[in-house]
């Protein structure tokens, strides 16, 4: 599972393991993301529940890992996802006019909530409003 880095208030890398670098094939050793680029977090996102996602690169074994780049066509940025457990997952909503090279980020932090992971990227890149939980109800936004 991906770690997070908040690097000088400016941008979120997020640092996948090193078999998480295989399985999805994209062998980057950190994926930066402008915090003004992020538009939204949300927690048990909706996507990481379906079946089909998009054309594959990379590896989906559901209930065991995701590892894997989503292809959309139509002119979408793919979506990259990293996790294991869809009820532990985050998605980081990007600017699609942006120049991040993903539509979305979806991945799950170790030894951390999800609750606790979105709030941290909300904080940091200054969003206001919920952090939408795509299987519930919103969760209010905490200050710590």
């Amino acid at each position: 599972m991906p770690t997070l880095k908040f690097d000088n208030s400016s941008s979120l890398s997020i640092v996948p393991s090193t078999s998480e670098k295989i399985l999805t094939v994209t062998w980057q050793s950190e994926i930066k993301v402008p915090l003004s680029q992020i538009k939204s977090v949300r927690i048990r996102p909706s996507e990481a529940y379906k079946w089909v996602k998009g054309l594959k690169v990379g590896t989906d074994l559901p209930g065991v890992v995701t590892d894997a780049t989503y292809h959309h066509g139509c002119g979408r940025k793919p979506d990259l996802h990293l996790y294991s457990t869809c009820k532990q997952a985050v998605a980081i909503d990007l600017d699609v006019e942006g120049d991040s090279a993903y539509g979305a980020i979806i991945i799950q932090v170790p030894n951390q909530t999800p609750e606790h992971v979105a709030q941290e990227i909300h904080k940091a890149a200054g969003l206001t409003g919920e952090i939408r939980d795509d299987q519930t109800l919103p969760i209010p936004n905490q200050e710590s």
